[in-house]
């Protein structure tokens, strides 16, 4: 902003250097230069509100990606209190946001993901599971209590919420599944049985849907891009504000007080 300030200094003294050399020619040369130097500075002023309108929006971002941030971060750690890395977590988070478009419910069907899937493998199976569930079905059967009635479900070992549904509506019965269950004695396996059985239910809708709406995952995926970029820019001017206010504040209090 110093630097801008400077230019347009410079750029008015150029301006007055115009107005002295044209002071000898015609008056209508001297009508032509006053417009050109209001045209310039008006330009110049433009440029100054607009630069300064950037550094604030910038300097704001810290507040504006916080949700994001927050909810990145809560999905991090509940990946890595799984055991698995980030870029499992990002893997997860990308894939119901592709499906959902929406950072709140892909961040909560991906953080009950993380204790659902017993591999890192389990993950993209599971997300094409949810594809093909939204695709045939929609909100009418959605993906956040889906994945929880799952995890449920493997928990208990009988079919609860949302999960019968996802069952009765492709023919699976939901008291075959019942029997099944009764059969395994641990969540691990009980798990991989359910996978298997909505993978085979769900993973031919899972390609239509992706076919199907190739433009609208690509620019969700510029989103989330964006939406990545963005929270990075938002983090590290919290991390500045951060250092200021460890440099400066006991300053400003004691002007303040």
């Amino acid at each position: 902003l110093a630097q801008v300030g400077d230019s347009a200094d410079d750029a008015a003294g150029g301006l007055g250097d115009v107005g002295d050399s044209a002071g000898g020619l015609k008056g209508g040369f001297d009508t032509a230069s006053g417009a050109i130097a209001t045209f310039a500075g008006n330009a110049l002023t433009m440029l100054l509100d607009l630069a300064i309108q950037a550094a604030e929006a910038i300097w704001n971002l810290d507040e504006a990606t916080e949700e994001y941030r927050e909810s990145m971060a809560m999905l991090n750690t509940a990946y890595e209190t799984a055991g698995y890395s980030q870029e499992v977590a990002t893997e997860a988070y990308r894939g119901f946001f592709q499906i959902l478009g929406e950072t709140d419910r892909a961040t909560e069907a991906s953080q009950l993901l993380a204790q659902l899937a017993t591999s890192s493998e389990d993950v993209s199976k599971w997300i094409d599971i949810a594809a093909g569930a939204y695709g045939t079905f929609g909100d009418s059967l959605p993906i956040e209590s889906l994945i929880e009635a799952a995890n449920e479900t493997a928990k208990t070992g009988e079919v609860t919420g949302v999960l019968a549904d996802a069952l009765n509506w492709v023919g699976v019965s939901e008291d075959y599944v019942n029997q099944q269950l009764s059969q395994l004695g641990d969540e691990t396996s009980r798990a991989q049985l359910l996978m298997a059985l909505l993978s085979n239910e769900y993973s031919s809708a899972a390609d239509a849907f992706y076919e199907n709406n190739e433009s609208i995952i690509a620019a969700r995926d510029a989103q989330a891009d964006m939406d990545e970029a963005t929270g990075e820019l938002g983090q590290a001017v919290a991390d500045l504000k951060t250092k200021l206010w460890d440099a400066f504040g006991p300053y400003i209090v004691e002007i303040i007080n």
